[in-house]
């Protein structure tokens, strides 16, 4: 916390962090499943972020069929090129009008590809009120994500990570390659599953936690050496 001056920004960032969430409480839940009480034990801890909507969007859409290095490129040149200056310097993550205003051009010189359209259209609809960022926090999940879906360039997997990094809602279950191998592989037998119906197993299996199961077992099925430990655990 060295280097925040006042309690409000250390409280601030404290729940950016979520290490003021029940872990303990909640570990505990899951461990009442039997693929994640063999993975707890090397990923207990893990907290879930609580980021600001609008930077969460734009940062989860840049980061569709994309690398961690490129995302982060195309993230800080987005903040140098319209961020406005900030604490120690340092330049904030531009507003939806500064995208709004910004040229195509001027875009894809951040790198983002194809994305460049869809930050832009999203940054217009922000901007002039089209999209509501708060009306996702006090919906229900289900109509919270079909908000985000009518975003251009929203998809499940982003509608479900920005659901649950921005707006808590922890039930949501964000699909992607990594989560998909290994629900199939630690449930469903190594069958094939689509995203819907994943999606639709977890909200069944974990509930209000889905999003806290999400996270333990994207990080299971990356570490390669929990592997071998986990083989055998079917549905």
């Amino acid at each position: 916390m060295q280097g925040l001056d006042d309690e409000p920004s250390r409280l601030r960032l404290r729940r950016f962090l979520g290490v003021d969430e029940p872990l303990r409480e909640i570990e505990g839940h899951l461990a009442g499943d039997a693929v994640l009480r063999r993975i707890l034990p090397w990923t207990s801890g893990i907290a879930i972020l609580r980021q600001d909507p609008w930077e969460c969007l734009i940062g989860f859409i840049v980061s569709a069929f994309n690398n961690i290095p490129k995302i982060e490129l195309t993230l800080s040149r987005l903040r140098e090129r319209f961020g406005e200056p900030g604490h120690n310097g340092v330049k904030t993550f531009p507003s939806a009008q500064a995208l709004a205003n910004a040229s195509l051009r001027e875009l894809r010189a951040c790198v983002l590809g194809y994305r460049t359209r869809y930050v832009r259209e999203a940054a217009r609809l922000v901007a002039r009120g089209a999209v509501d960022l708060n009306a996702p926090r006090s919906a229900s999940y289900d109509d919270a994500r079909r908000m985000l879906l009518a975003v251009p360039g929203v998809g499940g997997k982003v509608a479900d990570c920005v659901l649950l990094f921005a707006y808590g809602k922890d039930e949501a279950f964000p699909v992607d390659v990594w989560v998909k191998r290994a629900v199939e592989r630690w449930y469903f037998g190594g069958r094939a599953r689509s995203e819907r119906r994943i999606r639709e197993f977890a909200r069944e299996r974990f509930g209000n936690l889905s999003g806290y199961a999400q996270q333990h077992l994207f990080y299971g099925i990356r570490e390669g050496s929990l592997e071998p430990m986990l083989k055998p655990i079917q549905r």
